[in-house]
């Protein structure tokens, strides 16, 4: 916890993180898989690192959207 501007602000992080080679070679396959890993990482709770998991591509972990 720490004070900003004499308020008490609490910050949490949730990384996604994809691997070179792995989850692909290109910037925009690794954006994806780093962006799926991260909704993983949410859904554990606060302040969780997820690496997704090797031969899980992004297309198979995004959540689905209504």
């Amino acid at each position: 916890m720490a004070t900003v501007a004499g308020a008490q602000v609490t910050v949490a992080v949730s990384i996604g993180v994809a691997a070179l080679g792995t989850h692909g070679n290109e910037l925009f396959e690794l954006l994806a898989g780093a962006d799926a890993a991260v909704y993983r990482a949410k859904e554990s709770g606060r302040d969780q690192v997820c690496l997704l998991p090797p031969g899980v591509q992004p297309s198979d972990a995004q959540p689905q959207w209504p």
